[in-house]
């Protein structure tokens, strides 16, 4: 779904709807104001002003904290008084993330930033969600809720810092390793607030399978890094253009709200012309996806106009094709096409049928003589094309004998005498 100017795949849309996201938050989402949160490297360089040590050019921010603990120089609680004292405000990322959540109660945000930003947002709105620090993880696959995977700044102690830290949450005691492997395998996750480089990325990064199926996403404005090597997708906004990030999350969380009344009533502005811009075209896409919004389009939609666009995305396809391929959606846009068509615009339908090589399905060639045996409005002349177009069709008696009647009523008894023949030929057959 193309919203803001970023392509969301609608594997996240459906994820939203089907409670199956996990949005993972990083330093990024609380660089903006007013919470203005410094990333990982410059908070180093914070903690470390005054103790005479600088962290050089390219040096791991873990292991240059992990050395100054070792001098000892708490680390943890230098973090959390730099934090608790410059992060006092979430900022509309923060905000955005939460609404992407249709309920509180759906919320599956982690995190690996210290502030509590996210949780001032819901109790500003008078809303209580589970909050979860380590190390008292809850199972990865089954996840509600805030989760700081790093801690946070009131309990300074268990705040990963330092390599030391780093290594008993990733591998001496694996707590947060074991709880991202069953994440991971478990729901679609939304990466927001990561860079390529981030040390931080890179730790998470271990615990993705490379024979997972692709469900991680990660929202970027870098095109150039190797995404795929660390086994996610990328979903691209203009470079260094956060305010349509944050606008992209916006639309993307009142987009995968809409009910279907709601497309209803967006479809029925859209009636007779199909959209020309790209956010409504990739809207469409999402709506063919799923038989439930599809019932509601085909319901709302008609015209010339709208078949070519339709025809265009091939929808019509099983409609015209010799193989026996039932769906409910074939169900759907045959009964489309006859309703809207047949006795309307016989014309455009059977220019469409010339245009796939006059091949139609059974379930297509069933719908057409259905309707045209009840309409009464239908001239001669198209009656003929499309019994032509039908011939291989028509092999019950009772169906040739009705529409003998209908042509013997419109004086085509030329006509009637083929399907006469047609009818005595068979009849012998069966005899």
């Amino acid at each position: 779904m193309f919203l803001s100017g970023i392509d969301f795949p609608n594997q996240i849309v459906d994820a939203i709807n089907n409670r199956e996201l996990v949005v993972f938050a990083g330093a990024g989402a609380s660089v903006d104001k007013p919470t203005s949160l410094p990333n990982f490297e410059n908070l180093t360089k914070e903690i470390a002003e005054g103790t005479g040590e600088v962290l050089k050019k390219k040096e791991s921010c873990e292991v240059f904290l992990g050395n100054l603990k070792a001098k000892g120089i708490d680390v943890n609680q230098l973090a959390s008084s730099i934090l608790s004292g410059t992060c006092l405000e979430h900022n509309k990322i923060h905000e955005a993330i939460v609404d992407l959540f249709e309920t509180y109660e759906d919320i599956k945000i982690v995190t690996t930033n210290y502030d509590q930003m996210f949780e001032q947002v819901i109790n500003e709105r008078g809303q209580k969600v589970d909050v979860y620090n380590v190390p008292a993880l809850p199972l990865g696959n089954d996840v509600n809720g805030i989760i700081h995977i790093h801690g946070n700044v009131d309990n300074p102690k268990y705040m990963v810092v330092t390599d030391e830290d780093f290594g008993r949450a990733y591998l001496t005691e694996g707590y947060a390793s074991k709880f991202l492997v069953q994440l991971f395998s478990s729901y679609t996750v939304l990466f927001v607030g990561y860079s390529y480089n981030d040390t931080i990325l890179r730790y998470l990064t271990r615990a993705i399978s490379r024979d997972d199926n692709k469900r991680l996403y990660i929202l970027t404005d870098d095109q150039k890094a190797n995404w795929s090597a660390l086994g996610i997708i990328p979903v691209y906004f203009r470079k260094r253009s956060f305010a349509v990030m944050r606008e992209g999350l916006i639309k993307l969380g009142l987009s995968s709200k809409k009910g279907l009344f709601d497309w209803k009533s967006q479809f029925d502005s859209l009636r007779s012309n199909p959209p020309k811009d790209l956010t409504s075209g990739t809207e469409i896409d999402y709506c063919l996806e799923n038989i439930e919004r599809s019932t509601v389009l085909a319901h709302s939609v008609t015209g010339k106009e709208w078949l070519e666009f339709l025809d265009s995305k091939n929808v019509f396809a099983a409609c015209f094709s010799n193989e026996v391929n039932y769906s409910e959606k074939t169900d759907l846009w045959t009964w489309w096409l006859c309703e809207n068509f047949v006795g309307r615009d016989d014309e455009i339908l059977l220019f469409l049928i010339c245009k796939h090589k006059n091949v139609i399905s059974k379930i297509f060639a069933d719908y057409l003589i259905q309707k045209l045996i009840a309409n009464k409005d239908i001239s001669a002349e198209f009656l003929k094309d499309y019994l032509l177009l039908l011939d291989n069709f028509l092999n019950a008696p009772w169906i040739i004998v009705r529409f003998i009647q209908i042509l013997d009523g419109m004086n085509e008894y030329s006509y009637a005498f083929i399907l006469f023949k047609k009818l005595y030929h068979f009849k012998r057959l069966l005899a």
